[in-house]
């Protein structure tokens, strides 16, 4: 007698949901993303959901958009999201759509748009003991701000908190959270023409990326050009040249090793255009 196949097994949660992505986007997961984000979205609505529940609802929406890269429609419901957040009680959730909405602004260049948002997002974490999953990002994120928009003084507290998270949390891998906040503190410093200071915070910071990561890791070159620009913009140009030419040589030697590692390694212009930038100022 012959056995009937067996019945199928149960699929799990995971390859579920991308067989759903499939369905929904007719082949294209990513299509099929956004088409399911918008249905949820839709029947929120249409049940007239608490704000909070539509506001995460619009993240989802906006973030299936950004990944189909059509900024426009993106912003949107970003937008839409921060709105409906602002509804709600300030919390972690609030924190959290906020800073979704703020890396957009930032990303496109709108830094003043993105520094209030994450002030209040820093607020949040803050009142809550900075033990939000995204207390780090945040802090750090406002800190980059406030640097941009040139508010100093304000942005080394922001660094400074960072180091103080950071020497708090245990450290289970390669730590380069504290070389970059050192980093970015002595940037801090230097506006603030405190050069002593920020020349040793520097030195710290370097050291410590070329102890966690090596002293030919890209990682380390990031941070030498970083400080070449930062020396430049406060006419130590002399003392820039000789940063920006190692960070260039470290850059060159990557490029170079994964190309001859496989021929057909693939382009990489932030890389090749920096490296250009780096020489050319020389």
């Amino acid at each position: 007698m012959i056995k009937p196949p067996p019945e199928p097994g149960p699929i799990c949660g995971t390859a579920r949901a991308h067989m759903d992505r499939l369905g929904a986007g007719q082949g294209d997961p990513l299509l099929g993303e956004l088409t399911l984000a918008l249905e949820e979205l839709g029947a929120l609505e249409r049940s007239q959901a608490l704000p909070r529940a539509r506001a995460e609802s619009c993240t989802r929406v906006a973030r299936a958009y950004a990944t189909l890269e059509r900024a426009e429609e993106s912003d949107e419901f970003s937008t839409r999201a921060v709105a409906l957040f602002s509804e709600g009680p300030r919390d972690d959730d609030y924190a959290e759509g906020l800073y979704d909405r703020a890396k957009k602004l930032a990303r496109a260049g709108r830094t003043t748009e993105a520094e209030p948002l994450l002030r209040s997002a820093a607020e949040v974490v803050e009142a809550g003991g900075r033990k939000h999953r995204l207390a780090h990002w945040i802090l750090e994120n406002h800190g980059l701000a406030l640097l941009e928009l040139k508010h100093f003084a304000e942005a080394e507290g922001r660094f400074r908190a960072v180091l103080a998270m950071n020497a708090a949390a245990p450290v289970t891998c390669k730590n380069t959270i504290r070389a970059g906040a050192l980093a970015n503190l002595a940037r801090a410093l230097a506006g603030q023409e405190r050069t002593v200071e920020a020349d040793g915070t520097f030195t710290v910071a370097l050291a410590e990326m070329e102890q966690q990561m090596g002293a030919e890791d890209t990682r380390t070159a990031e941070l030498l050009a970083l400080w070449g620009t930062t020396l430049r913009q406060h006419g130590r140009a002399a003392e820039a040249g000789p940063l920006e030419a190692r960070a260039a040589g470290i850059y060159d030697a990557w490029l170079a090793w994964a190309r001859k590692s496989n021929p057909q390694f693939p382009r990489v212009p932030d890389w090749e255009a920096l490296v250009r930038a780096l020489r050319a100022r020389g």
